[in-house]
């Protein structure tokens, strides 16, 4: 049995146009699609499994069907989040494959990238992802086999799939744990506003690739101490980007402006996730250590990362300074102090 071999082949199926369907066809979630036949049939929360095993040659093949989820705006964030859900956390494969993406006729993003595994036991195989996206949805296949005998199958079933752009998605986050508000109502203290997304309970780096913005300005105007006459006034302001990539390596950009003076920069580094931590590691040498507070998706398909800075060697802060020091009074987590991006949308 080759696996070797099967990575080229199935980059070249899982891109053709979808053809007209033939045989009888079923409809899970916003999939509709024709089951391949003498396949064993799973249902389980959020997804179908069809598999198949030839016990004499040990040949099988798995395929799963992902129920759709809010897409991210992009297809290549879309494809980074769920190959890391799908892929990377089961089987600790590569966290960048090479993905190719083509559009359907209905509209779709179809997005394909593969790697060679390894299952329990020693057992090698490969596995592809196809995932679309589209209409603020995306959804995934994910297949897993050992043998090319099956690859026509395979391509059957990719091949006829249509997607339904106006079916409700069964879940939103399927797999993710969402947090319970951290900062409810208490007498005392500043009314919340209800939460303007749902907050993740925790983040992985497929979360946060994309291009992301913050920023700050203020106006001060000045006056004459001896008259009360205005004199003057300065304005002060800047905003910055990070585009994240896959493996974590990020650009930046970065613009001020004081005292009628400009200044521009760029540059690139590295973000490492390090249990509460996120490390912002620049080319030139300067790190950036902020404490995670929360992860937000928001309904227009963006999100909202609050974060503290803190000192290099200074300990996390623990939920007593963040009941004084954070809360959602404006809809979003934000903590004295503290900074929110925003992730563009796509």
């Amino acid at each position: 049995m080759k696996t070797s071999t099967l990575i080229p082949a199935l980059f070249i199926y899982c891109l053709i146009i979808p053809q007209a369907s033939f045989g009888q066809m079923e409809k899970f979630d916003i999939i509709q699609h024709t089951p391949p036949k003498g396949w064993t049939k799973t249902v389980k929360e959020g997804a179908i499994v069809y598999s198949v095993m030839n016990k004499r040659t040990n040949a099988f093949c798995i395929m799963t069907l992902y129920a759709s989820a809010a897409s991210a705006g992009s297809p290549q964030i879309d494809f980074a989040n769920k190959w890391d859900e799908f892929v990377v956390k089961p089987f600790k494969a590569v966290g960048n494959p090479k993905t190719e993406t083509q559009s359907t006729p209905e509209g779709w993003q179809a997005t394909v990238g593969g790697a060679q595994i390894e299952l329990d036991g020693g057992i090698k195989a490969a596995t592809i992802l196809t995932n679309f996206s589209g209409f603020g949805k995306t959804a995934s296949v994910l297949v897993i086999f050992n043998d090319e005998s099956y690859l026509a199958e395979v391509t059957t079933l990719i091949d006829n799939i249509k997607l339904d752009k106006t079916s409700r998605t069964i879940q939103n986050n399927p797999g993710r744990k969402i947090q319970k508000d951290p900062f409810p109502d208490k007498p005392g203290y500043q009314p919340q506003k209800p939460l303007a997304g749902a907050l993740l309970e925790s983040i992985t780096m497929a979360d946060l690739v994309g291009t992301w913005d913050q920023g700050a300005a203020s106006v001060t105007t000045y006056v004459d101490s001896s008259s009360g006459d205005y004199s003057h006034t300065d304005t002060t302001f800047y905003s910055e980007s990070y585009t994240i990539k896959p493996d974590g390596t990020f650009d930046h950009r970065f613009q001020g402006r004081t005292a009628n003076h400009t200044v521009r920069e760029a540059d690139s580094g590295t973000i490492v996730l390090s249990g509460g931590n996120i490390l912002v590691k620049f080319d030139r040498g300067t790190t950036y250590r902020y404490q995670f507070i929360s992860f937000m998706t928001l309904p227009n398909n963006g999100a909202l990362l609050s974060l503290v800075h803190i000192g290099e060697n200074e300990n996390l802060y623990g939920p007593d300074w963040m009941t004084l020091e954070c809360g959602h009074g404006s809809g979003y987590i934000h903590c004295a102090g503290g900074e929110e991006w925003t992730r563009r949308t796509q």
